[in-house]
């Protein structure tokens, strides 16, 4: 129904000659474009309050606090104030991915294992949904959360693995995982995989072939046990590149040098130099106190120990946490830092008079296969008040993958610019031909060398003789900046520091840990046969000096030789 406009609205849209429609539509145009930019301004605005609330809601230590009470919850597991700190350092770690080495050194039994029972479920299930609401902090857990769980054998990675497989079993845990918010569905095998895409699988480090996944968290087990550094470093942190994941150790104590003992040392020292923890360890008198049940447990154990059943070797390591490292080393790194001298350097031939009017003999290891061959050069300076004689360590050679011809031709050139009257070299298997080819060659150099076939007796009786000096503080090792810097020293300490005692029968050995591939033992076997040779002229009684003219007699040493040190 159209209205008649009125005689009044008429003339006046007359005078003004405006067509109503005309004007409707501007109206409406306008109003339009009023719509439209509200609307922007609405979307701005809430964009704006959405990135705020972000910021504002975001808080680490409030998610780490829920995230910890819900794996309490949904594993049915109340932890105790010991595992307390760990497991929620490991929540933020995870949380904020910070890749940390984390390690975790607790006696026996006390409940290690617990503390990942609680974190690796509630981070499974957390840590997805939260990336929905925190998107930009959480981006690492768009596809789920994955944890790899690392153990020496089968058996070993299934105890802890089983526990997480147990909480996701139980009828306790299904109403959480059912709840409308959440809704998910678990595959209970190994890996454990949930419908959010989470994933929690377990390994064998035995396996030829440890085949590569992306983790958020990689968890070694009894890693004081875990003694090959390699495997560790090389093929399972690796795992955690892609999310910079938490990479934890946790174990006991052991008798070897290992991974898990070097990072509780560093973490140390961390802790001391910026406050910063990453290593958690407590006593078993900690744990007795705060747990009924651990307490009757280490009460028998006790008992066993007063009994005898077990030792207190062995009782110190499992639950007094005491490493027995220093057991097993050939030398401590306190020892080492005594016989050396920062006031001593190394030299590159005899011309120094340091060297002229002395005793210098020598130690050739011949180097077979992947071995270095290792010449050590002693100088022997007499104690003041005792017929003994302290034995300095004046130069090293070394070469590794020579052709053994060109070994003897590089030999003889270098031992040649020393005054030296004996040496004791390896003829074992074909070291007995080469030195035969290397008596030859220096015939003419008044060089005498000496056979040492190595077996278990006379490798002992000359690594017995080098304890004894050093045990006597007799040994000197050049320490000066310099000397330091060279490769031959690196290697030497890398070595003499990382070689154990090892008894084969009543015969004690000297070797490189067969966990570390990179450790060799030729600077010490070097060492130990100059020492022989040191040990042979002392015995002989007066010894025939140096004459001050050896480096005329010798063509003053300009012979072709040239440094590779």
């Amino acid at each position: 129904m159209v209205r008649k406009i009125t005689e009044k609205e008429a003339k006046k849209l007359k005078n003004k000659n405006v067509n109503p429609f005309e004007q409707m539509e501007d109206e409406l145009n306008k109003l339009e474009e009023d719509f439209e930019d509200t609307v922007k301004n609405l979307e701005s605005e809430a964009e704006k309050i959405l990135d705020e609330s972000e910021e504002i809601e975001f808080n680490p230590d409030i998610l780490i606090d829920r995230i910890f009470e819900f794996g309490e919850l949904l594993s049915d597991t109340k932890l105790y104030d010991y595992q307390k700190p760990p497991a929620k350092k490991l929540i933020e770690d995870i949380l904020l991915s910070q890749g940390s080495r984390i390690t975790i050194h607790f006696p026996r039994q006390s409940g290690k294992t617990h503390i990942f029972k609680v974190v690796l479920p509630a981070c499974a299930v957390l840590l997805p949904k939260l990336y929905n609401i925190f998107p930009q902090k959480l981006w690492a857990f768009k596809d789920g959360f994955y944890a790899g769980i690392f153990a020496l054998s089968t058996k070993t990675s299934s105890t802890m693995f089983n526990r997480i497989q147990d909480v996701f079993s139980s009828d306790h845990a299904k109403p959480f995982l059912e709840d409308p918010d959440l809704d998910l569905k678990v595959r209970k095998t190994n890996p454990v995989k949930l419908s959010n895409l989470s994933v929690i699988r377990a390994h064998t480090m035995l396996a030829k072939i440890l085949v590569s996944y992306s983790y958020h968290i990689m968890v070694i087990d009894e890693s004081d046990k875990a003694l090959d550094t390699d495997r560790l470093t090389t093929d399972i942190q690796p795992m955690g590149a892609a999310y910079n994941g938490t990479f934890v150790m946790l174990g006991t104590a052991g008798e070897q040098e290992c991974l898990f003992h070097k990072y509780i040392e560093e973490n140390k020292e961390v802790e001391i130099n910026t406050g910063l923890k990453n290593h958690f360890q407590i006593r078993y008198q900690e744990a007795m106190k705060q747990n009924p049940l651990y307490r009757k447990y280490m009460e028998g154990v006790l008992r066993d120990l007063e009994k005898g059943v077990i030792t207190q070797d062995s009782f110190d390591r499992s639950y007094g946490l005491i490493w027995k490292i220093d057991d097993r080393k050939f030398i401590t790194r306190e020892k080492f830092q005594v016989m050396l001298d920062s006031t001593q350097k190394l030299y590159y031939d005899g011309k120094s008079e340091f060297l002229k009017n002395t005793e210098l003999v020598a130690g050739l290891d011949l180097g077979k296969t992947t071995d270095k061959t290792v010449l050590t050069i002693l100088k022997l300076i007499p104690i003041e008040g005792s017929n003994r004689h302290y034995k300095q360590i004046v130069s090293w050679f070394e070469l590794f993958k020579v052709k053994y011809s060109e070994q003897r031709r590089r030999i003889v050139e270098f031992i040649t610019r020393f005054p030296v009257t004996l040496m004791y070299a390896d003829s074992t298997g074909v070291g007995e031909v080469f030195t035969d080819e290397l008596i030859e060659s220096l015939e003419e150099w008044y060089i005498e060398i000496k056979k040492f076939v190595f077996s278990d007796k006379s490798k002992s009786n000359g690594y017995s003789k080098l304890q004894d000096i050093i045990d006597r503080d007799e040994l000197i090792i050049p320490g000066s900046y310099k000397s330091k810097q060279t490769e031959t020293f690196k290697h030497f300490k890398s070595d003499f520091l990382a070689c154990e005692k090892v008894y084969k029968k009543s015969y004690m050995m000297i070797e490189a840990p067969e966990s570390d591939r990179t450790k060799h033992d030729d600077y010490i076997d070097s060492l130990m046969l100059a020492n022989l040779a040191a040990s042979e002229l002392i015995e002989m009684g007066d010894f025939e000096i140096t004459d001050n003219d050896f480096f005329s007699f010798t063509d003053g040493g300009n012979n072709e030789w040239q440094s590779i040190l």
